[in-house]
């Protein structure tokens, strides 16, 4: 006994888990099945699709070739009532080791499941894949043809999911509720079935973890998928965000209009947008440039902000920190991109907010409420340039930092302290950016100034703590924040139109 045990370690035994060598195990078993047939392969050449496209028009003759292949080309093609493809999906195709003609094929889409799909909303709008044209030639059925395309597009996930630093990822598919031999294939192969018959199909969905990928297999775009990040990209968060500022920004133009400008600058736009902003002529602009930056490095060190805890803990105690920093772990794509490769989209997702700020409190508020005042008494313009001055500026900070305790949840713990610290963090930058406007002869270029320079610094060091942090654990936080958001409907195959197009089925 122990001279077989000496000799296995000596030529180089190393025991593998009993779990991998099973996988390994059944991969053999069904590539031995594959009667001649190479093994799976990722579909690339034009040539490649319109094969597939071919078999798909046997296996669903309802729809022609052409129409296949421009799905299978791009998914998002197909109105699917179930999932929105989210990114470039995979074709595995498998073909006959002589004639080269392909006998099956299988598409795997980087997709958002949709709520007809799943009422759990743990998973709707979740990112995920989504398994469909999953199709075998009728005379090389029963040879494991559709087992070997499936494994390896659990593998492609896996690999995706790995690459993402995800703990696990999802497979989905639709199956039509009289199927029977693709139901009970998936069933075999370990997919649940979700409750209920959805457009006469049946869905089925599949859990993976991320160490089935094997370095030597073919890899699909798929396999790229991020799926903790967003859609869109940085600047498709950049353009998400700009309604909003731009909605703030035209109220804060509709007061300044209907009201500063009739009272105090005698119905002449161009004379306030003149004293707003270039007063004083181009060297009093740099000046003011020169100052908002100083106030801005003065303010923060004053400050001395510190982070005692990690950002996940942080969030997860105050949901509201994290509502204020969800559209920021969309525009660093799920903290994939790190601060020295946005400081472009950075820029541009943050100047249109300060801009509308700024144009509001301080344009608006702040300046109009003061010169009014002062417009109406001239007979005692110095004492009351003051106190209107005073008044103005604490009221325009008491309302933006008012403004800023939104982000508090009513349902959330100690929601009042919450507010309470909100209100500590932003009435002394509302001071600060005031009294830049008062000090430089009410142009708004130093508070603007001083004010991007604020948020741009801070949002550089949590993009940097996003990085530092465990990237699946912040994905976590932002999930179950957006499922907090969402309060769905229940949904019902009778909701959606007719027009849109349901998964296309199985066949075997």
């Amino acid at each position: 006994m122990w001279v077989v045990v000496w000799g296995l370690v000596a030529s180089g035994f190393e025991p593998r888990p009993a779990g991998e060598l099973l996988r390994r195990r059944r991969r053999t078993r069904l590539q031995s099945k594959v009667e001649e047939a190479t093994l799976v392969s990722v579909a690339r050449e034009a040539s490649d699709f319109e094969a597939a496209g071919k078999l798909c028009a046997l296996c669903f003759p309802s729809s022609k070739a052409s129409q296949h292949t421009k799905i299978l080309r791009n998914p998002a093609a197909l109105a699917n009532v179930f999932f929105d493809a989210a990114g470039p999906s995979s074709l595995a195709v498998v073909r006959e080791a002589k004639e080269r003609r392909t006998v099956a094929c299988a598409q795997l889409v980087p997709c958002l499941v949709r709520e007809e799909a799943c009422d759990d909303v743990d998973f709707s709008r979740r990112r995920a894949f989504w398994v469909q044209y999953v199709c075998v030639d009728a005379s090389k059925r029963r040879r494991g043809l559709g087992s070997a395309l499936m494994s390896w597009c659990e593998r492609e996930a896996s690999r995706a999911a790995r690459l993402s630093e995800a703990t696990n990822v999802d497979l989905w598919l639709a199956v039509k509720d009289d199927n029977g031999p693709a139901l009970t294939l998936y069933d075999r192969l370990g997919f649940d079935a979700v409750e209920g018959t959805r457009r006469g199909h049946v869905v089925m969905r599949k859990t993976v973890p991320p160490d089935l990928a094997e370095a030597a297999e073919p890899r699909g775009p798929a396999s790229r998928f991020d799926l903790l990040s967003s859609a869109g990209g940085p600047w498709g968060v950049v353009a998400r965000s700009l309604s909003d500022s731009l909605l703030f920004a035209g109220l804060g133009l509709f007061g300044l209009f209907a009201v500063v400008c009739p009272a105090v600058y005698d119905f002449n736009p161009a004379a306030m947008a003149r004293d707003l902003l270039v007063s004083g002529g181009p060297k009093a602009v740099v000046a003011d440039v020169g100052v908002g930056l100083a106030a801005a490095i003065a303010s923060q060190l004053f400050k001395n902000r510190q982070y005692n805890k990690g950002v996940v803990s942080e969030f997860r105690e105050d949901m509201s920190y994290a509502a204020q920093k969800q559209q920021l772990w969309d525009l660093t794509s799920g903290a994939t991109k790190q601060s020295g490769q946005l400081l472009a989209p950075l820029f541009f997702y943050l100047l249109p907010g300060v801009l509308s700020e700024e144009l509001y409190y301080r344009g608006l508020v702040l300046n109009g409420l003061h010169r009014i005042i002062v417009g109406r008494a001239d007979h005692i313009q110095p004492l009351v340039s003051v106190v209107a001055a005073a008044f103005a500026l604490l009221f325009s900070s008491t309302i933006f930092a008012l403004a800023h305790v939104d982000w508090v949840q009513d349902d959330e713990p100690d929601a009042d302290a919450k507010r309470l610290d909100w209100i500590k963090e932003t009435f002394p930058d509302g001071l600060v950016f005031g009294l830049l406007l008062l000090l430089t002869n009410s142009r708004l270029v130093a508070p603007v100034v001083a004010h991007l320079a604020t948020n741009f610094y801070w949002t550089l060091v949590e993009i940097d703590r996003f990085y530092e942090a465990d990237r699946a654990s912040l994905a976590a936080v932002f999930d179950d924040l957006k499922r907090r958001q969402r309060n769905p409907l229940p949904s019902s195959s009778s909701s959606s139109s007719s027009s849109s197009a349901a998964a296309p089925e199985d066949s075997f």
